[in-house]
């Protein structure tokens, strides 16, 4: 497939004629585990669309676009937030690019998080709304928490619950409960409460092949299940058939990061020879670690971290 793509790319006789080919290929990469590789794509196709974020991202770029944001939110009702309905192509592939560069960015350079999250909200406010319009609001949610602005990041999590019902627009609840419910809420509302929406989630993603956010929704109910104190051979049994499930999808992103939680499982139910290491059937800690220096995937090193820590405690 990446010879046909790259073959369009080179002969194709203008941008717009290869930015289908470009999206395709992105996803692609962040279906291998390529997610840095995916992500430096994908900015470099948004600076052609004309949406430049900056090369190496800090807290203090994060910020400015949250209160940018924010000011641009003031005044604004449910009429005026979904009253106008994107038409605009360009504009739509920007947004559906902005959302899977959220998820990869997730693993690999989460510091894009709030950019990506503001610049959805504010193309949104400019252009009007559509179907990723309320995942842009579930991450603006999310990047409201990571500055521990609690009651922001709720209130934008509902939002983005209500822009649901208001649309009838019933398939990116499998993202954004991801989002809202795996992130923000249990922060402020009890964990119980959080596991339903995300088996929801999980179970909408297997019926409609939706292979990404199966894989996320199936680790965030998994870790807040082993989080809950769930029966831990349930969570086990869960694990291996959400796995079976991304195999049919031929899906792996994402999903290696189970492993470490799937290791200590087995390792407290006294299913490893060595009860205080990382080792065993799922995952060796040692080699693990090894592998992920120099990948830049931030979510597997700190979850082989924990992990160790837990069982080694």
């Amino acid at each position: 497939m990446a010879e046909v793509l790259n073959c369009i790319i080179t002969h194709a006789k203008c941008f717009d004629d290869k930015l289908r080919a470009y999206c395709i290929l992105i996803f692609s990469l962040g279906g291998q585990k390529q997610l840095v590789k995916a992500i430096e794509m994908g900015l470099d196709v948004l600076e052609r669309l004309g949406e430049k974020f900056p090369t190496n991202p800090d807290a203090k770029d994060g910020m400015t676009e949250v209160l940018k944001t924010r000011r641009m939110l003031e005044g604004q009702t449910m009429g005026t937030l979904i009253g106008k309905v994107i038409k605009d192509k360009r504009v739509l592939t920007i947004m559906g690019l902005l959302e899977s560069l959220a998820l990869y960015s997730y693993f690999g350079k989460p510091e894009y998080i709030p950019l990506f999250a503001c610049r959805m909200i504010q193309l949104s406010l400019r252009h009007g709304w559509c179907s990723f319009t309320t995942f842009g609001y579930a991450l603006y949610s999310l990047a409201l928490s990571t500055y521990n602005d609690l009651k922001g990041a709720e209130r934008y999590g509902k939002l983005a619950l209500d822009i649901m019902k208001h649309t009838n627009a019933w398939y990116p609840h499998c993202r954004v409960n991801a989002v809202i419910y795996g992130f923000v809420f249990l922060r402020c509302n009890h964990l119980q409460l959080c596991l339903e929406p995300l088996a929801k989630a999980y179970r909408d993603c297997v019926k409609i092949g939706d292979s990404e956010w199966l894989v996320a929704n199936a680790s965030l109910f998994a870790t807040l299940s082993f989080q809950c104190g769930k029966e831990l051979s349930s969570v086990e049994i869960f694990l291996n058939e959400a796995e079976e499930n991304a195999k049919k999808w031929k899906t792996t992103t994402g999903f290696h990061n189970t492993r470490p939680l799937y290791q200590a499982i087995l390792n407290l139910m006294g299913k490893a020879n060595q009860p205080t290491l990382l080792e065993g059937e799922a995952i060796s800690f040692t080699k693990e670690i090894s592998n992920e220096r120099g990948r830049e995937m931030v979510q597997t090193t700190s979850r082989l971290q924990l992990y160790q820590m837990r069982v080694a405690y």
